[in-house]
């Protein structure tokens, strides 16, 4: 078989560029193609190849330098489209220069954790000094045993022999060796990645470590991949699944309750949904992007956030007879919803969330007659004053 750099020295040769050809400037990103174009794909971003016209997501350069480089098994289809020979050298070159510059960052990875395994064990022999928890046999002790002559059938009966007490010694200073290398390489894992030093006494970390125990030397941690995707996913499941039987263990009883607000967050339009029940503090059920809904021209309306809702709420309540109440914030859209969800959780009635009845209350005092002209007096005093004293300051 043939391998990896083999085909990539065939893929290049065959793409030589004929005679007389245009030179374009080799790209050092597949981003500064201009076939290659980034875009919203549904909620995500991605990116959309304009020779075959086929849509990607997530934004991932080596596999887009491996759709236009036409290499195969890179977790993406390869360009369908038929790409001139100087333009597909391009690709090729890029790719090339991606592997060679992967392979020189897997080389420094590897220089880096030698290094810090270095580290690790200079740290680990100055930890077991000062813990000093139990002196150890001496050579000159051990040799003083053997020339008296101290052996296994010289000792009284019932008594360790001494070289089942130097092995005993040795496993336990392994043993010592081991926790102390232990404990300075969670040490420095907090310390390199600015962690707060309370997770040690986490409920999550201590079963880590209980698992960390059983398995074997052949055993690979996650990659990053992993833990962003496929374990996030399954972990993100399964909260999903606790959260909703919980919520609903009593539901029946005492009903469920809603709370729901929009929020901002670096360009990113949301809502966020929590349900509570009497014996569960309040969950978070749902927090739902707006992104594709308003890039689309829509609104955060009263009539979206309602069917926002009833699509969270109906696996929770598919009679519409457990929920009882929303709670919603005083601006007008959020409060028409709840109108709406009066009408279609007809058991349930919508009011004013905690932080804003007071804000609301002095909202509707100020809205009578006779507290409104006060208030306009005290404006035109105020702003009569600040104009005098105004006029004073430029004389």
């Amino acid at each position: 078989m043939p391998s990896d750099s083999e085909d990539e020295n065939e893929v290049c040769d065959a793409v030589t560029p004929p005679a007389g050809a245009a030179q374009f400037p080799a790209l050092k990103t597949i981003w500064e193609d201009q076939y290659c174009q980034q875009c919203q794909v549904g909620n995500d971003k991605g990116w959309e190849c304009l020779r075959c016209g086929r849509q990607f997501k997530p934004v991932h350069h080596t596999r887009a330098v491996a759709h236009y480089a036409k290499i195969p098994n890179q977790g993406i289809k390869v360009c369908t489209s038929d790409i001139p020979h100087h333009e597909f050298q391009r690709y090729v070159n890029l790719w090339n220069h991606s592997k060679r510059r992967k392979t020189e960052l897997t080389m420094v990875k590897m220089t880096i954790t030698e290094d810090k395994e270095d580290k690790l064990s200079s740290s680990t022999e100055k930890l077991m000094e000062s813990r000093n928890k139990k002196p150890k046999m001496s050579t000159e002790l051990r040799r003083y045993y053997e020339t008296i002559g101290m052996s296994k059938s010289s000792l009284p009966s019932g008594q360790t022999p001494i070289d089942t007490a130097f092995d005993i010694l040795k496993q336990t200073d392994l043993a010592r060796m081991n926790d102390a290398r232990m404990d300075m390489a969670i040490a420095t894992f907090f310390h390199e990645n600015n962690l707060p030093d309370r997770a040690v006494n986490s409920s999550s970390f201590k079963i880590m470590i209980k698992y960390a125990r059983m398995v074997g030397s052949s055993y690979n941690t996650p990659a990053r991949q992993e833990i962003g995707g496929t374990l996030l996913d399954v972990n993100y499941k399964n909260v999903v699944e606790n959260n909703k039987e919980v919520l609903c263990r009593e539901a029946d009883i005492f009903g469920l309750t809603w709370l729901s607000d929009g929020a901002t967050i670096a360009r990113m339009p949301l809502i966020n949904i929590l349900g509570l029940c009497a014996d569960t503090p309040p969950t978070c059920v749902a927090i739902e992007d707006c992104t594709g809904h308003m890039t689309q021209g829509g609104k955060k309306d009263a009539v979206y956030i309602a069917s926002l809702l009833e699509e969270v709420i109906l696996p929770y309540d598919p009679d519409r007879t457990r929920t009882t109440i929303f709670w919603f914030d005083g601006a007008g859209n959020v409060q028409k919803a709840g109108r709406i969800l009066e009408v279609m959780f007809p058991r349930a009635y919508s009011l004013h969330g905690g932080e804003h009845v007071i804000s609301l209350f002095f909202s509707d005092i100020a809205k009578l007659p006779q507290i409104k002209v006060c208030l306009c007096f005290c404006f035109f005093v105020f702003d009569s004053i600040l104009t005098i004293f105004s006029f004073r300051c430029l004389f």
